[in-house]
């Protein structure tokens, strides 16, 4: 009887034990706070810097707060779906207008149970339809974390947002750091690596060490260096270098403004011998303006928004969605000679958990379009009448017939480019006339295709 009794007496120990330890569990699960971050995907990797830094400075405040990440292509592409069924935070940014549209349920339930749903950039229609219910106006902070950006201010944003929406107000949390949002970079440069003007960036580029006696490269460049995601614009800047030439870096938005400020004199003339664009992808009219005015090759160096290694395995290139983008709109405000210098990695930050997407250099890429550029600077030095010119027109289907260009009359659109090129200072042979029918018998002599079946001709 005894030893009955006893044997009572453990298993319900163990029970109330188990019990304890479920009841703990559960208190546990539930004092975890949950933050969503859905953002483009070229912010992830300085938002998994910024969830790193914070394990590290508030490892026992991590301990008990969750941070998902997804990322808007994925959510484009319906790859996954978020769950956001006990998030306590919500942060979208800048998000495709489908998605935003998609997710309108999930954010109704999530702000029926008291998450706070924060958005900032994107479209205004979602704010009016009231997706978000925290006012950012009132949160000045919010913004500032976030444009600013870099490590420190995503650590101390998810610091912020807890403190603030959910209750734990004892935690210590940094103000904004500030970053430059724009001017000119160099990654040997000291500090921020950011100077305001191009006077106290050719001072230090000269006491540095890096000022040669040779033509010089401008580079207008978006601001990719707040989210850490500028190794495309670093390999540039040191190929250039490399290849003995001189280099201003602008960062920041719009390409016109950066032109103008940084690049141009107050009188339109440009500072730089030519320039290499990753940016003019939407032409205006000042910009196009401003290009035409400046007289200058303006290069474009194209930076894909798909995984390099795609674009390296396929037998097409580019993909038809970025070719407006990214060849034919930037040839619409003057540029020339697309070259592709860059494109996105894919792989998974073990610290964070954070997929990341990070833009990659291909470096032998980037070689070329330097080799382009010391080309291009040798033909502007070059004298027009040791220039070559290769002039095409249209001779197909072969035969006499159809000799042309788009409609035109081929022979007086010559005679007129011809005399043009004359004026201008290009050797166009001795004592050759420029009359439409000399034009005409030196092309129909040769100057057009002939075919199998007409020998003689």
């Amino acid at each position: 009887m005894i030893w009955r009794k006893r044997f009572l007496a453990i298993i319900l120990n163990a029970c109330i034990i188990t019990v304890l330890m479920m009841v703990q569990a559960n208190a546990g699960a539930l004092n975890t706070k949950k933050i969503a971050f859905l953002i483009p995907e070229s912010f992830t990797k300085v938002v998994a810097e910024g969830i790193s830094s914070f394990k590290e400075e508030y490892p026992q405040l991590a301990k008990k707060t969750d941070v998902m990440v997804y990322l808007g292509r994925d959510l484009e592409q319906k790859a996954v779906k978020p769950d956001l069924s006990d998030a306590d935070i919500i942060f979208l940014y800048h998000l495709n207008y489908k998605v935003m549209l998609n997710m309108e349920s999930d954010l109704k339930m999530a702000r029926s149970r008291g998450a706070r749903v924060i958005g900032l950039g994107g479209y205004d229609i979602f704010r009016v339809k009231g997706y978000y219910n925290v006012d950012v106006a009132k949160y000045p902070e919010i913004a500032a974390y976030w444009e600013y950006s870099g490590a420190e201010n995503v650590k101390s944003l998810i610091a912020y947002f807890l403190r603030e929406f959910t209750g734990m107000a004892d935690i210590t949390v940094k103000p904004p750091i500030k970053m430059p949002l724009e001017g000119i970079y160099h990654p040997d440069a000291p500090g921020s690596k950011v100077f305001e003007t191009l006077e106290s960036y050719l001072k230090w580029y000269k006491k540095s060490g890096h000022l040669k006696d040779a033509p010089w490269v401008g580079l207008l460049a978006y601001n990719t260096l707040k989210a850490n995601d500028n190794m495309v614009e670093i390999a540039i800047i040191r190929q250039i270098e490399k290849g003995g030439l001189n280099v201003v870096c602008t960062i920041g938005y719009p390409a016109d403004e950066m032109l103008q400020r940084y690049l141009l004199n107050k009188d339109g003339n440009p500072q730089v011998d030519i320039i290499i664009s990753l940016m003019f992808s939407h032409p205006k009219e000042k910009s196009v303006k401003l290009l035409a005015n400046a007289n200058i090759p303006i290069i474009r160096a194209v930076s894909l928004y798909n995984n390099i290694e795609d674009w390296k395995d396929s037998s097409q290139g580019i993909e038809p969605f970025q070719l407006a983008f990214q060849i034919f709109l930037p040839e619409l405000s003057g540029l020339i000679e697309p070259i592709v210098v860059g494109g996105k990695r894919t792989f998974l930050d073990e610290k964070s958990g954070v997929k990341v997407t990070e833009r990659v250099p291909v470096n032998e890429r980037i070689e070329k379009l330097v080799k382009r550029i010391k080309s291009w600077l040798r033909l502007k030095n070059l004298p027009n009448g040791k220039k070559r010119i290769a002039v095409l027109y249209y001779n197909h289907p072969p035969g006499k017939h159809n000799i042309g260009a788009s409609y035109l009359d081929l022979f007086a659109s010559l005679k007129k480019l011809l005399e043009s090129l004359k004026g201008a200072g290009y050797f166009l042979g001795k004592d050759i006339s420029l009359t439409k029918e000399t034009l005409q018998d030196m092309i129909m002599m040769g100057g057009r295709n002939i075919s199998t079946w007409a020998p003689g001709e």
